[in-house]
């Protein structure tokens, strides 16, 4: 099964390189304008030229810049000469989509530095996040956590800290 399909693809590979055109230039397209050959020219305004050819079921394209005595010379050959406007109405969006898209990502940067939008987070990597708080403001009280072993672990920490610094700064331990 293989094989077949191998000589099958090799027999459609020799076939497209046999049946391969030499590409149309713009010296065949001379000659062909002066032998009387060229049926008719579409151009358009990015010098794109859409060429065809009398007797022949098909159409050549080719990139020509269009010339008044070009214009002149298919006119006096008998070539119907087509000039297409290929400006559109969208062209103009193509021109300012980079600068919308430019002013969008500054905006956004603007944005992210000023800290809005839950922005401004990837500043502050490293601040210390400590408040400072009045009486007033707290509302926990050591009979409330006394059941909390973490807490208790806590403070038990601090008071060995206060008790006995160096050990900690042996560890690398500072106070912040």
């Amino acid at each position: 099964m293989r094989e077949t399909l191998r000589c099958v693809f090799f027999f459609l590979l020799l076939l497209g390189a046999a049946t391969a055109q030499a590409p149309y230039t713009v010296g065949d397209f001379l000659r062909d304008l002066d032998a009387g050959r060229v049926q008719s020219v579409t151009l358009d305004a990015l010098g794109n030229a859409n060429v065809r050819i009398r007797g022949a079921d098909r159409e050549e394209n080719i990139a020509v810049q269009a010339t008044p005595n070009l214009l002149q010379r298919m006119r006096a050959a008998g070539a119907d000469v087509v000039v297409r406007r290929t400006g559109n109405s969208l062209s103009w969006l193509t021109s300012l989509l980079p600068i919308v898209l430019l002013g969008l990502i500054l905006f956004v940067f603007w944005r992210s530095m000023r800290g809005g939008a839950g922005g401004g987070a990837n500043n502050n990597f490293g601040r210390s996040r400590a408040h400072v708080f009045t009486e007033g403001q707290v509302k926990v009280t050591f009979s409330e956590v006394a059941g909390c072993d973490e807490a208790k672990a806590d403070l038990v920490e601090v008071v060995e800290f206060l008790k006995n610094p160096e050990r900690f700064h042996s560890l690398g331990a500072r106070i912040p």
